[in-house]
């Protein structure tokens, strides 16, 4: 099992700071860029960007709901032909500005609420997967392990990674525990360790 390690980044907005994405990129092995929908604009794109081209971090999309009000955490019902626009254009912001650098986005890690919720519903993950697969067919996808966006991923015959929060808690069904519940965040090292043992074991793809 080959493990990478993944870091959202490029998310400055009046809910986070990225004064610590240069430091970041340092020690991580792949980026997901903020698309400005959520979070971020054109300028930390371009720093995201050029820092990981010259630190061999490679670059993934992380396309969200458009509210940045609430950091796309709340939830949203879209019709399929908005989904696929969100996706499409998002991956196509952070393309552009990849290409001025002579990168490409490698992967597509959904965020938040539009991530979650397509943990759970297999129609919305399977939009999910035609849309970034009808993008570029190499695009990796990054998926929670034993998600429905893993089935669809497996469905499409997509190349996937399987994603473990080290610092997450899960609930019994393979879902992130909310964060407005106490316990959702890890913050003992050693609880973290066996977290990612224990999921690791499971996300072969």
């Amino acid at each position: 099992m080959e493990i990478n390690i993944n870091c959202d980044l490029g998310e400055k907005s009046k809910h986070h700071s990225n004064k610590y994405d240069p430091d970041l990129l340092e020690i991580v092995n792949s980026a997901n860029v903020a698309c400005g929908y959520h979070a971020g604009d054109e300028e930390t794109m371009n720093q995201v960007v050029k820092i990981s081209k010259n630190n061999g971090v490679s670059i993934g999309a992380h396309p969200s709901f458009k509210d940045p009000e609430n950091f796309g955490r709340e939830r949203m019902n879209l019709s399929e032909s908005e989904i696929r626009k969100l996706i499409i254009d998002q991956y196509e912001i952070l393309q552009k500005i990849a290409f001025t650098y002579g990168e490409i986005v490698s992967h597509v890690k959904p965020h938040g609420a539009l991530n979650n919720m397509a943990c759970e519903d297999v129609e919305l993950a399977t939009i999910l997967a035609k849309t970034i697969k009808d993008i570029n067919k190499d695009i990796i996808y990054l998926v929670p392990t034993g998600s429905k966006m893993q089935e669809a991923a497996k469905k499409f015959d997509m190349k996937f990674a399987c994603e473990i929060f080290a610092d997450r808690n899960y609930e019994d069904d393979g879902n992130l525990v909310s964060r407005k519940k106490s316990h959702a965040l890890i913050t003992d090292p050693e609880q973290a360790k066996k977290t990612c043992i224990k999921n690791g074991s499971n996300s072969v793809a």
